[in-house]
């Protein structure tokens, strides 16, 4: 038997009050809440791909600061530089294989869009912006090979080439600097990076740019499938709030945690504060942007 049980105050009195849920209304609302959970998870790793890669980037960019504030070589502090951006590399390329796999996986048949709304229209229109990726965006594709080239073989960054000049016609005043960390291709080839995908890029290619590019081809199938699964979100937070307003109606507001039981065990609250991190997320990275393409001005 399953019923909504709650408390209620009568005169200064506590109240223990309780509906009978029939079986429709039950499988109605568990699957509303799998539907919010499956999408908080959805974001929730979403958010650990961005902050990573921007963690990697605001490292490098501060390394290359102190590389021209201290021109010492010193093969102890490249080691600990080289340390760090292989740790947020390697983070970033792990939790990026798993968001995919989650989200996309023909092996496993997993496919986040179509298991969530059931419209094959939509999976449709998601396999049409993956193959457009694929086709157009190297970088990404190199960035899921070098994956699983990097979890089996060796660290992705070996070597930083790094340096700065003084511009001309600016009086020594105007430094320009360069922090690059190069991907050689006779290092990376092999069976799974094979010169097909490696003519597309420069004898010596630049992991910062591939990463970007990598990080913004996720971004654009993240920002479809939110648009996509935007329906099915309303609708199961749209179950939870009526069921609750109906039975506020009923009884009065202020009734304390209206929580599901079956066979007195209890399932869930009908309160879905909980997934206010959604909207926040959602706001947070509300765009695809390919950080390449940004360029830094803090000065008037």
């Amino acid at each position: 038997m399953a019923e909504f049980k709650f408390v209620l105050q009568r005169d200064k009195r506590f109240i223990e009050e309780s509906i009978e849920v029939n079986n429709n209304e039950l499988i109605i609302i568990k699957s509303a809440k799998y539907d919010l959970i499956s999408i908080l998870k959805f974001e929730e790793l979403y958010d650990q791909i961005i902050e990573s890669h921007l963690e990697f980037k605001s490292f490098l960019h501060t390394s290359s600061l102190s590389a021209i504030s201290n021109a010492r070589r010193s093969y102890i502090s490249n080691h600990e530089v080289r340390s760090k951006l292989n740790r947020h590399v390697f983070n970033t390329l792990n939790l990026s294989k798993l968001y995919l796999d989650k989200t996309f996986h023909e092996k496993d048949k997993k496919f986040f869009v179509k298991d969530l709304t059931k419209d094959e229209s939509l999976h449709e229109k998601v396999l049409e912006l993956r193959e457009r990726i694929e086709s157009e965006n190297f970088g990404y594709k190199l960035c899921c090979k070098l994956r699983n080239y990097v979890q089996h073989n060796m660290l992705p960054i070996n070597m930083i080439e790094k340096g700065f000049n003084r511009l001309e016609g600016t009086k020594g005043k105007t430094i320009l600097a360069h922090f690059v960390l190069p991907l050689k291709k006779n290092e990376i080839k092999n069976k799974d990076i094979r010169n097909k995908l490696l003519d597309n890029f420069e004898e010596k290619i630049d992991l910062h740019l591939v990463m970007d590019e990598y990080i913004y081809a996720i971004s654009q199938m993240h920002i479809q499938a939110r648009e996509f699964i935007k329906p099915t979100m309303n609708n199961a937070l749209s179950i939870f709030k009526n069921r609750q307003i109906s039975i506020e109606e009923q009884y009065g507001k202020g009734l304390t945690d209206i929580s599901l039981y079956e066979s007195n065990i209890r399932l869930l609250s009908l309160d879905v504060e909980w997934f206010n991190v959604v909207p926040y997320i959602q706001e947070k990275y509300s765009v695809a942007l390919n950080y390449r393409n940004i360029e830094h001005n803090t000065y008037l």
